[in-house]
This record gives structure tokens, sequence and C-alpha cells, in this order.
């Protein structure tokens, strides 16, 4: 996604697929079914509009899902558990 490039994912339904679907940036198929794949792949090619629209979004999600806002939103989740910052410990 943070290269800006539409996803063809091909996973079981959970998190990544949730990912995909609700952030537009590329589509899904099942799992170990190479003629799912390839007819994904054909239906890309054959849609520049689309791909270029699905890579748009994958760029403008992928902040959302890179290391560092993990890492706040688990320092947030602690902050919260904890109840206040660890910087203001030191």
């Amino acid at each position: 996604m943070g290269m800006g490039r539409a996803v063809v994912l091909a996973a079981p339904e959970g998190e990544a697929s949730q990912i995909i679907r609700a952030t537009g940036a590329g589509v899904i198929v099942p799992p170990e079914c190479p003629t799912a794949m390839a007819r994904a792949i054909r239906e890309l090619y054959h849609d520049k509009a689309g791909v270029e629209r699905s890579a748009r979004q994958a760029l403008r999600a992928a902040p959302q899902f890179s290391r560092e806002q993990h890492a706040r939103d688990l320092m947030q989740i602690f902050e919260q558990v904890i109840g206040s910052s660890p910087s203001s410990d030191l």
C-alpha cells in the first residue's frame, strides 16, 4: 500500500481483507486459487482507471497502517491503562 500500487490480496477473510475492502486499495481473491488470481490480474490489466483509483486509495490509506502509527496507537493504549505518559515520569 505504501508504494502506491493496487493490491491483489490472496488471503482468507480476516484483518487484511477487511483493510483492503475498507480502503478500496485493491481486490481480494480466495487463497490458493490461481484461477481467481489470474482473473483478477487480467481484469485489473483492462481497467486502468480502476487500478489508478485503487493505487491512490492504497497510498492514501498506507500511513494509518505504518509501524509508526501502530507504535503511537499502542502508546496511547498504554497511557490509558497506566494513566500517564511514560515521558512524564522521566
